[in-house]
């Protein structure tokens, strides 16, 4: 998880929702700080991220009872609605 911290800037996005669904499926809470920085580094990449991608990040977060505070949440929201035509059951269901 440090190695996460560390290194989470240069993940693509595909990088930062399969290292938070991976923490999240194996029921493994880093430090906040771990979570914070896969956050930031999403937000930061949000045009990047299919709508798979971001549903598994916020499915994560949500399993991993982890609050990316409520600016970031309210962006990944945004970017939701923003593509929405793109999403699919399965997308909406996570």
């Amino acid at each position: 998880a440090a190695e996460v911290l560390n290194q989470a800037e240069l993940f693509p996005p595909q990088g930062l929702a399969n290292t938070a669904w991976a923490f999240a499926k194996l029921k493994y809470s880093p430090a906040p700080e771990v979570l914070d920085a896969l956050a930031l580094n999403t937000v930061r990449q949000l045009g990047q991220f299919n709508p798979q991608g971001l549903t598994n990040v916020m499915w994560a977060f949500a399993t991993l009872d982890h609050h990316p505070g409520q600016e970031m949440l309210d962006r990944w929201i945004g970017e939701v609605v923003n593509q929405l035509r793109r999403y699919n059951p399965q997308n909406i269901s996570n």
